[in-house]
């Protein structure tokens, strides 16, 4: 199992292995987060609403 970052900015959670193969700098992701939320329909979630999230995709609640 490939180890999770979470994206400073949006908190989206992304392997490592997919971060390097796109190319994506890897400075904008932690290793440090806490708590996940998996969201399939961001328009009808109330807790991707008040999370203020607007795609789908694995988040994580608190990044640091």
């Amino acid at each position: 199992m490939t180890k999770k970052l979470a994206s400073k900015i949006t908190n989206e959670l992304l392997e490592e292995s997919h971060i390097k193969e796109h190319k994506l700098n890897a400075d904008e992701f932690s290793d440090s987060w806490k708590g996940r939320i998996f969201v399939f329909n961001p328009e009808k979630s109330d807790i991707a609403q008040k999370l203020k999230l607007k795609n789908k995709g694995e988040f994580a609640i608190k990044s640091r």
